[in-house]
């Protein structure tokens, strides 16, 4: 069993495995989730998930520093595990900003301060560039907030119509001009969120768990 089809390539390409099934992960969509503007969001670009090199951290806190000059009141919330090999130290890279003050970078916070940065931000940014499916862009679009996402192939499958898309090859000028968009021009916004709800349908745990359920029915059955 794996979540994605770009996952199953993958398995098969590396280990031979040509047979695993596609079960979607699911995305919890409480009553208490917006999809849309609420009155409390902020010109906040947030970032959740641990820390790896493919990410692009540094590319992100770059990028935002160029932003920073255009929208006098953002600001970028980092939340992960720093988990980079060799390290990265992105808060040396944050002190060299020119507006580092408005960047903030922190290992890990309660679910009640997730919830409240959720609930704020206006853009969701995950620059990674590679995957096996990618579940925080997809939390963020059930709390009402459009993800800025790599384009490959992961993306596309698991997000669809319901992200914005920079190309591998973006300069951090091009991400600057990215998030500056999603965040002060709400048409944009609304362009990404009205997909939303076709892409989260996909994503449920009761269909995941009953998918997964009949596969090991399955397998016991064979035995």
């Amino acid at each position: 069993i794996t979540d994605s089809e770009f996952s199953k390539g993958e398995i098969a390409r590396h280990i031979g495995i040509k047979t695993a099934r596609v079960i979607p992960l699911g995305i919890d969509r409480s009553d208490d989730r917006s999809s849309g503007r609420s009155d409390d969001r902020s010109a906040m670009v947030l970032f959740v998930g641990s820390l790896f090199q493919r990410r692009r951290i540094d590319r992100l806190i770059e990028a935002f520093d160029l932003l920073a000059e255009r929208v006098k009141n953002a600001q970028l919330e980092i939340v992960g595990e720093n988990r980079t090999q060799p390290p990265i130290d992105f808060d040396l890279i944050r002190r060299r900003c020119r507006h580092a003050d408005r960047i903030t970078i922190r290992s890990y916070v309660d679910d009640s301060a997730l919830a409240s940065l959720y609930r704020r931000a206006s853009v969701f940014a995950f620059l990674s560039e590679y995957e096996g499916f990618g579940l925080t862009p997809l939390e963020a679009l059930a709390d009402g907030v459009p993800p800025l996402v790599l384009d490959t192939a992961i993306a596309r499958e698991t997000c669809g119509a319901a992200a914005r898309y920079v190309a591998s090859s973006a300069s951090n000028a091009d991400i600057a001009t990215a998030l500056e968009d999603l965040l002060t021009n709400d048409a944009a916004r609304q362009d990404v969120l009205r997909h939303g709800r076709d892409v989260l349908a996909r994503y449920d745990w009761n269909l995941a768990a009953a998918a997964t359920l009949s596969v090991l029915e399955e397998a016991a059955g064979g035995r």
